[in-house]
């Protein structure tokens, strides 16, 4: 879960809206999920250098949690939203 103090959230933020910002110039969404792809990996290759089994578990583990936290906090309620809206399919 990305649930940090909010104090250091504070050393991220301005980084992370830069990232955002420069992801954001490439207007086709394919190629921007290419460029998204490319910068959390080599974040991820440079902040957990290590090449053991549990360092890749770890980093493996925290792909996982952040597709899934993304799907229910993001995805979750815009479905909700078009199953009211349109009806449900089930």
């Amino acid at each position: 879960m990305p649930y940090i103090k909010q104090a250091d959230r504070l050393q991220y933020a301005v980084l992370v809206e830069e990232l955002a910002l420069l992801l954001r110039k490439t207007e086709n969404q394919m190629d921007r999920a290419g460029h998204a792809n490319y910068v959390i990996t080599t974040l991820l290759l440079a902040a957990f250098p290590n090449r053991k089994y549990a360092t890749m578990a770890l980093v493996d583990g925290i792909i996982t949690d952040i597709g899934r936290e993304y799907y229910r906090r993001r995805a979750t309620p815009y479905e909700d939203e078009k199953i009211a809206e349109n009806g449900d399919v089930y």
